[in-house]
Order: C-alpha cells, then structure tokens, then sequence
C-alpha cells in the first residue's frame, strides 16, 4: 500500500509536538514518513506513529519499510 499523496491525521507519535498534524504524505523512506501540512514540510518517524486516513487506521509498523519491499512481497 502507497500513503503517497494520501491525506492523513497524525493519531498517535512518539514525538508530541506532531500530535494532531494533518496533510498529505508526498514521500516515504523506509523508516520515515514526508507530511506536507500546507504551511510547512514535516519528517514523521513510522515507528511508534499512528496515522488515519479516512476511516482507516495505519500504524507506523505496518509500513516500515522500503514501499518497493512491501509491494514486491504482496505479489
């Protein structure tokens, strides 16, 4: 699954001062998440971060990760 361009709502993260960001993921690393909020570009960590997009819920350990990886394994 790609959350590229996807809207998202940061749940839960370990960092706090990144609780309640939302915007659009435009790039995704293997341990790290791009979240363009309008205003600002912010580097989210997938580890320990909770994300909704829409009605679903993603958990930052269910995309660790290089996207490739998880695309090439669900093949």
């Amino acid at each position: 699954m790609s959350l590229i361009g996807s809207k998202v709502v940061v749940q839960s993260c370990t960092d706090p001062t990144k609780l309640g960001l939302s915007g659009r993921i435009v790039l995704e690393t293997a341990n790290m998440l791009l979240l363009d909020t309008g205003d600002r570009r912010v580097m989210l960590e997938k580890k320990g971060t909770v994300l909704v997009s829409g009605r679903e819920v993603i958990t930052g350990e269910e995309i660790r990760g290089r996207l490739e990886d998880r695309l090439r394994s669900r093949a």
